[in-house]
């Protein structure tokens, strides 16, 4: 069950929350409405014989979404009038601005969970209607990225503190050093990816000492991502294997373009749905690596 859509607007920054259940609290505006939240349909391309029963599918994929908005004008408690709420909508939805559209909604699987997931568009239409008896507005906002995404990121690195704290100090810890604790590297980690797709990932490569052509891999998808590139000591790389942000650049406060030290025949890295095997390699300096990254949950719908 929704709860609520907050919608924030990238252009000016104003934000507004749309509580369905309480519309008198939502700045005048009640929820109606709302559609384009499912999966949607996938456009098949596909071929026919003159003599061959069915077709061949050549390709199939998931156009841009439209997220229909409708919106009732209600006065509020600090007598805003009907028409100052329809001026309000061109200012939270203007046309051909991008928003953003927050949905917070209660798991049916774990009742006392909330979720929240959202989706970035642009506005298309906003079209009011002065003359009608109750007065109100149609929002369209049309997706050029399909997804809905999860607002909690997965974020980690390849590592595990290994705690080592312990009593009877000595006296003179300068000439006896202790371990409170160690960072022990891992070269593999089980990636959990919670979205029901295939999903890319934000990869970035620390190098504590020289590296020579490291790479990623994933045993659960047979993927393999690799570069033909020495890190020089405190270089920073960044590898972004999502769909539609794939990018490889260098930290270097200029985000410096490496695409082309990547090997030929390596595959921009995918999560399946689940546990992911992935771990990292290197024609030598292997253990001068430390690798984080980002996992951001994607959803063909709410």
């Amino acid at each position: 069950m929704i709860r609520s859509i907050q919608v924030d607007c990238k252009s000016n920054g104003y934000s507004l929350k749309l509580i369905l259940a309480s519309p008198e609290t939502s700045q005048g505006f009640a929820v109606i409405n709302c559609n384009g939240l499912g999966p949607g349909s996938a456009k098949v391309n596909d071929s026919e014989w003159v003599t061959v029963d069915g077709s061949f599918i050549n390709s199939a994929r998931l156009p841009a979404r439209d997220i229909a908005l409708d919106l009732r004008f209600v006065p509020t408690a600090n007598d805003e009038s009907v028409a100052d709420i329809r001026r309000k909508s061109y200012v939270y939805f203007p046309i051909k601005q991008t928003v953003r559209l927050t949905f917070e909604f209660e798991d049916f699987r774990a009742k006392s969970t909330v979720r929240k997931r959202w989706i970035e568009g642009i506005v298309q239409k906003n079209e009011t209607g002065p003359w009608s008896e109750e007065e109100g507005c149609s929002i369209v906002i049309r997706c050029g990225d399909p997804f809905f995404r999860d607002v909690d990121i997965e974020e980690d690195s390849f590592s595990l503190i290994d705690p080592k704290f312990h009593f009877d100090f000595p006296d003179d810890i300068s000439d006896h050093p202790f371990p409170i604790s160690e960072i022990l590297l891992f070269t593999e980690k089980l990636l959990m990816n919670a979205s029901t797709i295939h999903v890319g990932a934000i990869f970035k490569i620390e190098s504590t000492a020289a590296v020579v052509n490291p790479g990623l891999y994933n045993r659960t998808t047979n993927q393999r991502l690799d570069l033909e590139y020495t890190l020089l000591p405190g270089e920073v790389i960044v590898i972004d294997t999502r769909k539609g942000h794939k990018r490889m650049y260098k930290q270097d406060g200029f985000n410096t373009n490496i695409i082309r030290y990547l090997k030929p025949g390596s595959k921009w890295l995918q999560l399946a749905p689940g546990s992911n095997q992935v771990g990292y390699l290197a024609d030598s300096g292997a253990e001068n690596l430390v690798i984080s990254y980002k996992i951001e949950p994607v959803y063909e719908g709410i």
